[in-house]
């Protein structure tokens, strides 16, 4: 990397309003060259690289705990009733973002709950896969949103594409990153703070408001159509 790239990279790194990602975050020395390949030498997106790893660091130094267990991610049940759930939970968390929709997001949390009901303690892994990897990338996109717009909503996009994308289900560690990243943009544009002293043990999907009172009237209408059982077991099904 040039020198004039990396002086450009700093002085990018120096407008970002770091509160406004996360209160008390601020930046920190870094060394640019690790960032290269990941941002093919764009001052911009180098800087919010670089601030994704930043934030990275931040979260360890102030003690957090949450990263999944790889073994468990590892054996992630491979159970269709869980997938066809997680493909439409998808759905609604994008729409959550595009439409800025306090209803989709509430659909989200109905499906979630039923999938919870099917998986068990690996829900509890996936919920911390996406906190563990999806805080990281909000605070790089966060970033990157201050830098260039249009940037931002590319690389948004990409994410909303990793959602829709029945390819993509299969790839637990891929789809966490993004479902945490989208549930933090989500909660941002809704105005719902998510913002928490840290270290901290619950998940950024436990900052989403819930609604008790209706997700056994909902389970009940999945049921109804056959998309899911309250009586089935948890297991492989594929």
């Amino acid at each position: 990397m040039s020198k004039d790239i990396a002086n450009q990279v700093n002085k990018i790194i120096d407008s970002i309003d770091f509160t406004a990602i996360w209160p008390d975050f601020e930046p920190h020395p870094f060394a640019i060259e690790q960032y290269w390949s990941d941002a093919h030498y764009d001052p911009q997106l180098l800087a919010a690289r670089a601030v994704h790893n930043m934030f990275r660091d931040y979260l360890q130094q102030l003690g957090d705990m949450r990263q999944p267990d790889e073994v468990l991610l590892g054996v992630y049940p491979h159970d269709l009733d869980n997938y066809r759930l997680k493909l439409a939970e998808n759905h609604f968390l994008t729409r959550a973002v595009t439409d800025n929709s306090m209803m989709d997001l509430q659909q989200f949390v109905v499906l979630r709950e039923a999938r919870r009901r099917i998986l068990g303690e690996a829900m509890l892994q996936e919920q911390i896969a996406e906190t563990a990897y999806g805080l990281a990338e909000y605070a790089g996109l966060a970033a990157l949103n201050q830098i260039c717009r249009a940037k931002f909503m590319e690389e948004l996009q990409g994410h909303l594409t990793i959602l829709r994308n029945p390819r993509y289900l299969f790839d637990i560690r891929l789809v966490s990153r993004s479902v945490g990243c989208l549930i933090c943009f989500a909660l941002r544009s809704l105005g719902i703070n998510f913002y928490h002293s840290l270290p901290e043990s619950r998940t950024i999907y436990d900052h989403i408001p819930q609604i008790p009172n209706e997700i056994d009237e909902i389970f009940n209408e999945l049921e109804k159509n056959g998309i899911y059982s309250q009586d089935r077991k948890p297991g492989i099904r594929i």
